[in-house]
């Protein structure tokens, strides 16, 4: 993988409210509205959706680099959104939430291993506004 990496989209507008079509290429488009379309994603669900998978794919990565073995993870995750006058909407804070499943023997290395990658994920580190992790442990 050559670094930098370079990313493109495009976004074509339907012509009907805040609906669109947002194209990557060699994948599915995927069909976008506004909040209050219902049935359709929305670009504040997508910002918490990306901020949710990366925390993941980056804590993956580094629990594989480090010879850590997850037996099993699921998240949620959840932003509040406010407005502020001079300044409009905005997240103040997005908390991801996951509910990790490791060996007990592998505990301490994982919580570790999920530090650096809260610490190093992309998509949070980008944001402007605080993300935070409320984590669950099950040990087996």
């Amino acid at each position: 993988m050559a670094i930098p990496l370079h990313y493109e989209t495009r976004y074509e507008w339907s012509g009907d409210d805040n609906k669109g079509t947002l194209s990557i290429e060699g994948m599915a488009d995927i069909q976008l509205g506004g909040a209050e379309d219902e049935g359709l994603l929305d670009p504040e669900h997508m910002l918490l959706g990306a901020t949710e998978a990366c925390h993941f794919n980056t804590f993956m990565a580094i629990a594989k680099n480090s010879k850590v073995k997850i037996l099993k993870y699921s998240s949620t995750s959840m932003g509040d959104l406010s407005f502020t006058k001079g300044q409009g909407y905005q997240f103040q804070k997005i908390v991801v939430k996951p509910v990790i499943t490791v060996r007990e023997a592998d505990l301490e290395r994982a919580k570790r291993v999920l530090e650096k990658a809260h610490a190093a994920c992309l998509i949070s580190r980008s944001l402007n506004c605080e993300c935070e992790m409320e984590v669950e442990w099950v040990t087996q």
